[in-house]
């Protein structure tokens, strides 16, 4: 298996409600989400 590449913030969020709690985040969370300015989401996972 191979791990995915980069994806836009709204996916992320989508993808890791669903990954970690089984369902897809409140309009509220992914707004405030896609809204913070302070993420460092594009740095390599090693």
């Amino acid at each position: 298996m191979n791990p995915s590449g980069l994806c836009s913030d709204a996916l992320f969020v989508r993808r890791a409600y669903l990954d970690l709690l089984g369902f897809v985040p409140p309009a509220a969370d992914a707004q405030a989400f896609l809204a913070d300015s302070t993420k460092k989401q594009t740095r390599p996972a090693h």
